[in-house]
């Protein structure tokens, strides 16, 4: 999959728990988590770098010296640790198995939430950075090398001395690659990512809330410096096994001043969720236990 320069989907999925939805509805916010929290472990800036670097078909005639440089720089300029990103996740894929079976969808006691994408903003990230922007994420090692690829093909080759400006700017448009990227196991998710950057303090404060600190910001969904376009919701799914109602759903729209004419629908997937949910709670137990019994040992 090459990467897409425009926006292509009219709807984008948010699986989540009825709880969380009813937060977003109650207090018209959107919550973007740090990117340090995502759950795929290998998402690290370092090592897409230092993949980069190591390829010697991506960057043949940089020295080492040059290398860690760059590397200096993502570190230096808190590109290392993602801290001045924060992330809101969607996938493109509607009434999902493997999304419901997970935390996402609540073990198919959750919700659904399909958005219009361009309520946020008709901005790709790639194409405008340090702003509020969508990109595709990709999982296909080669398709991230060749999106690697086109990032080093726009560089000047680099002379005797290859100089300080040049390995800022390339570490810089790493970060921004970086962004788009997670292991090929995360494919089922289909994911798109609505990214802000918190160096753009103008976007920042125009738009977000920031209630703790840098674990997560709240987007403002009556902000009147929002330049989006239409309506939030699309539809709402409810899980197969949620317990609320599609009346729950219109009256909760209602009564928070949404469009409750939106679709409505709960999904019919054949499939026994308690099974997930049972292992999920018997892993919580299993690793509770063994935090119990590593404090008594370390105790005693």
């Amino acid at each position: 999959m090459n990467h897409v320069n425009r926006l292509e989907h009219n709807v984008l999925y948010h699986y989540t728990s009825w709880e969380v939805f009813e937060k977003i509805v109650k207090n018209h916010t959107w919550r973007f988590s740090s990117i340090n929290g995502t759950n795929d472990l290998s998402e690290d800036l370092n090592l897409y770098v230092r993949q980069l670097l190591s390829d010697k078909y991506l960057i043949q005639n940089i020295s080492d010296d040059a290398k860690n440089e760059i590397l200096d720089h993502i570190d230096i300029d808190n590109y290392y640790e993602f801290k001045n990103y924060f992330i809101a996740c969607f996938s493109s894929e509607y009434d999902d198995l493997g999304q419901w079976r997970t935390s996402y969808g609540d073990y198919g006691r959750g919700v659904c939430i399909g958005i219009n994408p361009k309520f946020f903003t008709n901005n790709l990230y790639l194409e405008k950075p340090d702003n509020l922007g969508w990109v595709d994420i990709v999982y296909d090692l080669q398709t991230q090398k060749q999106r690697l690829a086109k990032i080093t093909s726009k560089l000047e080759p680099p002379d005797e001395v290859w100089g300080i400006d040049n390995s800022y700017i390339l570490a810089m448009e790493i970060r921004d690659a970086a962004l788009t990227m997670k292991h090929k196991a995360f494919h089922i998710e289909h994911e798109w990512r609505l990214v802000v950057s918190m160096i753009d303090d103008e976007i920042l404060d125009a738009n977000f809330y920031s209630p703790i600190g840098n674990k997560y910001i709240d987007y403002d969904l009556k902000s009147h410096a929002r330049k989006g376009e239409g309506e939030l919701f699309n539809s709402i799914l409810l899980g197969k096994e949620c317990s609320h109602s599609k009346e729950d759903v219109k009256k909760l729209l209602s009564d928070n001043g949404f469009n409750d004419s939106i679709k409505i629908s709960k999904s019919n997937i054949p499939y026994r969720f308690s099974d997930d949910r049972e292992k999920c709670k018997n892993i919580k137990e299993y690793n509770k236990l063994c935090q119990n019994n590593a404090i008594k040992v370390f105790i005693t």
